[in-house]
Formats: structure tokens, sequence, C-alpha cells
């Protein structure tokens, strides 16, 4: 995937160019606008093309339903030279790349996905019960498949962390964004006098070799600002 970001600041857009006969996938809604070389089609979240349309119509179900993410996804392809479609997320943010393949797969919380070369898959990965309550999915997140590039979004700046395997890192669950397969993780109980941001009062313990990424704000304290301000019903 050939993209360039318009700018630094938190609330820029990306620039995706493709030549005749490239495509890529990009989030539902994310699209801000494209010149005339430039076709769009939605297509269902089904994670792979593979499967009947029965099959992918409940795998798109399901992913909506379950983790939060759009059932359809937005296919963007080419026809001409000179081709590009201009995307942004939803909120202001740091977009960061995710380079995908075989030998690097990622864990991506729900609503982080920007887009992704056609190459690139992800599914839903159902959690262990002890671990449901990381991010918004409930019992799912989404693992990557395929090799390519990922576009994935955090609210405020994106800031990574590379654990070497000699000590656990702990991170509140409402600021995760993604982290590869190589680290395992438990989520737990976290008690209100360590001072962590989580309404759930959950936390989430990585442990092994690998790197995590992390938004530095969460749509859950900023929502509990704003709601400061607003006027009672009283």
């Amino acid at each position: 995937m050939k993209y360039q970001q318009s700018s630094q600041s938190p609330y820029s857009m990306v620039y995706i160019y493709l030549d005749p006969g490239q495509q890529c996938r990009v989030e539902r809604g994310a699209i801000v606008y494209y010149n005339m070389g430039i076709t769009v089609q939605g297509k269902m979240n089904a994670g792979t093309e593979d499967g009947s349309s029965v099959g992918n119509f409940f795998k798109a179900v399901g992913r909506s339903l379950s983790s939060g993410e759009s059932f359809w996804m937005t296919n963007v392809s080419s026809t001409a030279h000179g081709s590009m479609v201009a995307i942004a997320p939803p909120t202001s943010g740091q977009i960061i790349e995710l380079q995908v393949s075989p030998n690097q797969t990622w864990l991506v919380n729900d609503g982080c996905f920007l887009a992704c070369d056609p190459t690139v898959q992800y599914k839903m990965k159902k959690q262990k019960v002890k671990n449901s309550f990381l991010g918004t999915g409930g019992h799912w997140i989404m693992k990557t498949e395929g090799e390519g590039t990922m576009l994935i979004n955090g609210f405020g700046d994106v800031v990574p962390i590379d654990l070497d395997g000699s000590a656990p890192v702990i991170v509140d669950n409402n600021n995760i964004v993604a982290w590869e397969s190589t680290l395992s993780y438990e989520s737990k109980h976290c008690s209100g006098t360590l001072g962590f941001r989580s309404g759930e009062g959950r936390v989430c313990h990585f442990t092994g070799k690998g790197r995590i990424y992390i938004m530095t704000r969460t749509y859950q304290q900023f929502a509990n600002e704003i709601q400061r301000y607003l006027p009672s019903n009283g």
C-alpha cells in the first residue's frame, strides 16, 4: 500500500495511491474524498472472501454484533493511473502502520482498524472468559492474517511498548490498541486505589516478548470529561 499522511497533526487524513487494478480495504465511513479513477464498493465484513455468500453474511453479522466493528467493509479499487482516495478515522488521534506477515501477526482492539491491503485479513478471535473484558468487544478481538500493510488509529498519540520477556507490563484495558501475538495476556480486576482510569476496573497483564501499542487518551475518559459540562436534568 502506497500512502501519505496529510500532516503530523492528530487531525490528519491518509492519501492512498493506487495503480490500475490495485485495491485496498477501508473501514466503513472512513472515506473523505476520492478522484475519478477510484471505484468504491461495499462488501460484507466477513474476514475473507472464502465460503458461500450465506456463510459470509453470518460472519459479518457475528463480527458486527460481537465486536462492535462495522457490518460493511468498503472495498476501493483503481481503474486509472493517478488514482487516490483520502480517508480519516472518526476521532482525532495518531494513525500508524502495522506490517502483517505469517511471522508477524497482530491482535487489534475493536474500533482501531482503518485500512489494509487486500492481501491482509482479520478475523474474530474468541477470548477466554477471564480475558473477556479486554476492550469493548466483549469476548472477541481481531487477529490479523495474510501479508501486507494495515493502518490503525488510536485516540490521542499511539505509543509503542516493547517487552523483552524479563518483566510484565500492566496496561489499562481502555488504552490498548494492538499487540503482537507473541505476547501472552490476562485481564484482571484492578482496585481503585491504583488510580487506573478504567470504569470497569480492568487492567491487562502482558508477558513475553513483543510489542504493544497503546493510546494516550480513552473514549471513556473523554466522554466523562464532556459529561461534567453538560447541563443536568435538574
